[in-house]
């Protein structure tokens, strides 16, 4: 899959503290890849996200993403960190969160990545897909 080729190079050029995917089916299969190849910290389905600066067994991290999601079938809700992962990945359910305008939005750059193939983009390819209605 060359998405995953590429999001790897960009992680590892530019090395992000926080990388957020959605919990679709292209971010639940393309957040584990990148979590694997850059050993970052990886939680899936988050319903919410923090930033705070923390005290976690007698050291301080700031600037911390808290990734919350529930556990254990919904039972219980579960904060997670990645305290000591230079990059931290979640994919994030649609809907879940609050839409907001920014008080005091911050330019964006964006950045076009030119794609040029490789050989190893190649090395799965679908052949035949088969669809069941879903009832």
């Amino acid at each position: 899959m060359p998405y995953s080729r590429i999001m790897n190079i960009l992680v590892n050029e530019s090395n992000p503290r926080i990388i957020l995917f959605g919990a679709t089916i292209v971010g639940r299969d393309l957040a584990p890849r990148v979590a694997s190849n850059t050993k970052s910290g990886l939680t899936a389905d988050c319903t919410e996200l923090k930033i705070e600066s923390i005290k976690y067994l007698g050291k301080e991290y700031k600037d911390l993403l808290l990734q919350i999601r529930p556990a254990f079938g919904g039972n219980i809700i579960a904060t997670i960190i990645t305290p000591d992962n230079p990059t931290q990945i979640a994919t994030v359910r649609e809907g879940v969160m609050e839409k907001h305008f920014a008080d005091s939005p911050k330019p964006v750059k964006i950045t076009e990545i030119q794609f040029v193939p490789d050989p190893v983009d190649e090395l799965v390819k679908i052949i035949e897909q088969h669809r069941e209605k879903v009832k």
